[in-house]
């Protein structure tokens, strides 16, 4: 069973979601077995490509994506098509590489042109793992924080620390954040910022944690966002579960322009079930609820809960954001 586990191992990145799920379980109730197959176990994952690929497919289609109602002969609605490839390089047993390749089309009715971009990494970095518990990465980053309220999607050049144990996790974050995503040009002159970040999450229970979150500007006098965030997760039962988060933006630039009051907002998701990808007819509902006033949040650098909400990123900075959502989701296959 061990030797037909390690094969399994060797093999692994070919299968699905559960077949993974079984190889891992096999290789803990074997893991003593495994250690005394030695060299045998290590010239399987010699065998093995060093580099792993794999990817994900998308098309949608929006109508009034930019939260724009269509009016005067003008339609507001497009169509997208996005292909992504996925990249994993094992340098040793501790450093890896990760990085992602992404193309997108866009057919705009509004305008009646389709935009094609180019092949391009979306983000590549390095990442050092020195013991279960603590990790390290530098590079362009996916960067995500509260709970998915903060989230850049390939938006950060910088490193980030990790910290994790069964009941505590932190990540430490500093780069420049910007508009990257979807995009193989140069990035906008300004609209890169220096960025600290750190996200705290508690887990008090096994169905109630708390999250805290710093988003703060290097320098206050460039840069309008010192936002510090509270939330909370829990599982009301085994098919309902709640998230909430509360935001505030301290900077003094955000305080100017808003009656020298810090901005802030809320937000609140209430799942049934949901969709497991892994799991064919397995689905969800969601009704969630946002009121986020303007400049409460670095609109047009997010992604996450944020980056489906069908307005546009700048107005939502500029303006903010407030209304009530419905979401559903089925696994077809």
């Amino acid at each position: 069973m061990a030797q037909a586990t390690a094969k399994a191992m060797a093999r692994a990145d070919k299968a699905d979601a559960q077949m993974k799920a079984l190889i891992d379980k096999l290789a803990v109730e074997f893991a003593a077995e495994l250690n005394n197959l030695g060299v045998r176990v290590a010239k399987l994952e010699k065998n093995a490509s060093s580099i792993k690929f794999w990817g994900d497919a998308r098309v949608r289609y929006q109508s009034g994506y930019d939260g724009l109602a269509d009016n005067g002969g003008v339609n507001h609605s497009r169509f997208q098509q996005r292909i992504r490839v996925y990249a994993k390089a094992d340098l040793n047993d501790k450093a890896a590489f990760y990085g992602r390749l992404a193309s997108e089309w866009t057919s705009s009715n509004n305008v009646g042109t389709t935009a094609n971009a180019d092949i391009f990494w979306d983000y590549g970095y390095f990442m050092w793992k020195f013991n279960p518990e603590f990790s390290a990465s530098i590079g362009r980053h996916f960067l995500a924080a509260g709970y998915n309220t903060f989230w850049t999607n390939g938006g950060f050049d910088g490193a980030q620390l990790y910290y994790k144990n069964d009941k505590f996790d932190a990540k430490l974050a500093y780069g420049d954040v910007g508009n990257y995503v979807n995009s193989g040009k140069d990035v906008k002159a300004g609209t890169a910022q220096e960025l600290l970040l750190l996200d705290v999450n508690y887990a008090f229970t096994k169905k109630f944690a708390m999250n805290g979150v710093l988003y703060n500007a290097a320098d206050d006098k460039k840069y309008a966002y010192r936002i510090w965030s509270l939330g909370f997760k829990t599982q009301l039962s085994d098919d309902f579960s709640l998230i909430g988060q509360y935001f505030t933006n301290t900077a003094n630039a955000a305080k100017a322009v808003n009656g020298d009051k810090s901005p802030d907002g809320w937000l609140a998701d209430l799942w049934y079930k949901g969709a497991d990808k892994a799991k064919v007819g397995s689905w969800g509902l969601n009704l969630n609820y946002r009121n986020v006033k303007a400049m409460a949040l670095d609109g047009n650098k997010l992604s996450g809960v944020f980056g489906n909400s069908m307005v546009d990123k700048d107005v939502m900075a500029a303006y903010g954001i407030k209304g009530w959502g419905f979401q559903a989701n089925y696994t077809i296959s």
